[in-house]
């Protein structure tokens, strides 16, 4: 669960007015730690494990001798995952009293902002009893006076932001609200004017098309299928060997190569990125070198191969000429989407990207366009399965969502819930009755490996035991149809392919593959997706459009950063899916599930570590079966419920069979120790015996 210590802001980018459109874009990896005075905090602090000391800022030498000062630390990894390692290393060292992310305005400078403190100009001097009456109404108080009629402005726990900064619209006495640096009395006259915003009928209109700053520091490689028996020692110290010239630090989810056959790189000096591109590629067993962007709008940092471009249009793609349309902007077309949806463009190692994309910015056609990022290991899971034998005492999670009452009069039979995740076991034996068909065609991932998620996540809609004799579907009667994609190192355009193609199986309600002869009736699609992408990105943004347009049902996981994910965690925050959380046996919130306004309702995801029969059992790729945990085991119990409500409605919109589930769900507000978490939740826990009386009722047998 997060840190307490934790300044909100990593989280909650999008409050912030000034850093949603720029100047600022979050950091990501430096931190100021506010430390009390205590002859342990240097030794507590330099022995993390997390993040090193760069430097204290005011005495670059030691970390004491103040009653209370400030250190500056970096990370030593990146993304939600680190921060959280991060935020309970921190937890546990008593002298530090809070972590300040750092940000970084358009020139690249660096700035450390106050928590919990603004910056306001008022135009006459002095600020008018209405003005300071509606600033308290949105949660902040004015402190002052202050020269120059600069005030800072103090906020309760928890403002949210956007209010307060909305202020400079609403009220003509503000000339500007600004953040507050660490180290500076008050902004100066210069300080950052407010950046205008985007009419909502503009922005409906308007291309999107991210802006990003190129970051020297981090590089993602991409290690080939090879069978150099190269440990990852081995091929560390090859890296190493260019340390020489590029101060290069090595990084690596794995300990393997034989895991993901990734390798994370930092380059820490001012090296000019494409000379250290080119010399990774040249070491051994790199396939390829994907440099690093920070978006400016959300200070997310993807990884893209820049040799591409996708590019999406709003009118009728298929009287589009592509070809054409890419010459006019001096593209090469090198793939179409087979919906027609969006293409893939190649630019050229080097190429102009930025002017490209303004080139795009400025044509009526494009309705997206952004460079080709690939996904970093974004499973909506954690733990790693140890036990392999079911529980004496029958699986909670389906006590927990009252399934044997939906069980007495229907098990799913008649829907289609498509699982879009990692390659699965698909001839285990729990699953052969489950599988609507299986086919390379769906096969999205291209080079990936089977693993446990998208085992265990079909396992949850419709798997069973032979031996011992134990059902452990939701959904036993629906059939599964497993789409493969690539979590762990694949192409985003890969994953909206897949996502296009199940847009098209909806508005056709028929599964055609016609290089398999394949042609068979779906008219309910329900799909799951218990995985995230590294912000928001539009091509699966738009794939995930037009899915729901189709008229299908999507599940998305809500995350697993234990924090308000609303605006951050994707594919779950776009408009028109199901959103789930996870609670654990006791109808409490998983502790690393996400909450806030976007939860459409819980559903069992388990307890956390250490793994045990509080957590969620199904099948795996190793073995029969065992346990996981996160919401990613959350969602496919939603989706599976909407199955079995589906199979009695048949004639039901997706959108009138979530409504029942969510007005069906129980609520869990009172079961939440969390005074924060009431009505964060959604609707409550979802109930698959409700659900199924609520449709009965509907439309009587």
């Amino acid at each position: 669960m997060t840190s307490t210590k934790l300044f909100r802001v990593p989280f909650h980018l999008p409050e912030f007015g000034h850093l949603q459109d720029g100047p600022f874009i979050q950091d990501g990896m430096e931190y100021v730690l506010r430390v009390a005075s205590d002859e342990n905090t240097a030794t507590a602090l330099r022995s993390a494990r997390t993040f090193k000391v760069l430097r204290d800022p005011d005495d670059p030498e030691e970390v004491l001798g103040r009653s209370e000062g400030f250190a500056i630390v970096r990370l030593s990894g990146w993304g939600a995952k680190a921060v959280r390692a991060f935020a309970q290393e921190i937890e546990r060292i008593p002298q530090v009293v809070a972590a300040i992310p750092a940000f970084r305005d358009a020139s690249g400078r660096s700035r450390m902002v106050v928590p919990g403190e603004l910056v306001a100009r008022f135009r006459a001097n002095e600020v008018s009893n209405a003005t300071a009456a509606e600033l308290g109404r949105r949660g902040a108080t004015v402190v002052g006076p202050s020269a120059g009629g600069v005030f800072r402005l103090r906020l309760a726990p928890d403002t949210p932001l956007t209010p307060v900064f909305a202020l400079e619209k609403d009220r003509p006495d503000i000339d500007f609200i600004d953040v507050v640096e660490i180290g500076e009395l008050l902004p100066a006259s210069g300080a950052f004017p407010p950046q205008p915003s985007v009419p909502a009928a503009a922005a409906e209109t308007t291309p999107l098309i991210p802006r990003f700053i190129f970051r020297k520091e981090y590089q993602m490689l991409l290690l080939g299928d090879t069978e150099d028996e190269v440990s990852l020692n081995e091929f560390r110290q090859r890296l190493q060997q260019m340390a020489s010239d590029e101060d290069l630090t090595i990084l690596s989810r794995t300990d393997s190569l034989s895991e993901d056959k990734t390798v994370f790189v930092r380059v820490e000096d001012e090296a000019e990125s494409a000379t250290v591109v080119e010399r990774i590629r040249a070491v051994p067993a790199v396939e390829d070198v994907f440099p690093g962007l920070q978006d400016s709008v959300d200070g997310v940092i993807r990884f893209a191969d820049l040799r591409f471009v996708v590019v999406g249009l709003r009118d009728d793609p298929a009287a589009a000429d592509w070809d054409v349309f890419g010459a006019s902007h001096g593209l090469t077309l090198l793939q179409l989407d087979a919906s027609l949806a969006f293409a893939v463009f190649e630019i050229g190692l080097n190429s102009d990207l930025q002017g490209i994309l303004e080139s795009l910015r400025n044509d009526e056609r494009v309705r997206f366009a952004e460079p080709a990022y690939v996904s970093d290991d974004e499973d909506d899971v954690t733990g790693e399965n140890v036990i392999h034998d079911p529980p004496d005492s029958g699986l909670w999670n389906h006590q927990a969502i009252n399934l044997q009452t939906a069980w007495n009069t229907t098990k799913g039979a008649g829907v289609v819930v498509a699982v879009v995740d990692t390659l699965a076991k698909l001839d285990h034996p729990g699953l052969q009755e489950a599988l609507f068909v299986i086919d390379d065609h769906l096969n999205f991932s291209g080079r990936n490996r089977i693993k446990d998620h998208g085992t265990h996540v079909m396992g949850i809609i419709g798997g069973r035991l032979s031996a011992p004799d134990v059902t452990l579907g939701v959904a036993p009667a629906a059939r599964i149809l497993a789409i493969a994609i690539n979590t762990t190192m694949g192409s985003y355009p890969n994953r909206a392919t897949a996502l296009c193609f199940l847009a098209d199986v909806a508005n056709a309600k028929r599964l055609r593959i016609p290089e398999s002869g394949i042609d068979l009736p779906v008219e309910r699609l329900v799909v799951n997706c218990s995985w995230a992408t590294t912000g928001d990105v539009f091509v699966i943004r738009d794939a995930i459009r037009r899915l729901v347009a189709a008229g299908a049902l999507v599940c998305c996981s809500a995350g697993n950063d234990g924090r308000d994910a609303e605006g951050r965690h994707f594919p779950s925050d776009y408009d028109g899916v199901v959103c789930v959380a996870a609670t654990d046996r006791v109808n409490r919130k998983l502790n690393v599930s996400n909450f806030g306004a976007k939860i459409s309702f819980c559903a069992p995801g388990g307890d956390g570590d250490p793994l045990d029969e509080g957590d969620i059992f199904s099948l795996l790729a190793e073995t029969s079966a065992g346990y996981l945990y996160g919401t990613s085991m959350a969602s496919p119990h939603a989706a599976a419920v909407a199955a079995l409500a589906w199979s009695l409605l048949p004639h039901r919109s997706a959108t009138e069979i979530v409504e029942i589930l969510r007005t069906t769900a129980k609520s869990i507000d009172s079961d939440q120790a969390i005074p924060t978490l009431q009505g964060q939740l959604g609707s409550g826990l979802i109930d698959a015996g409700a659900a199924v009386v609520r449709a009965l009722e509907i439309n009587p047998p």
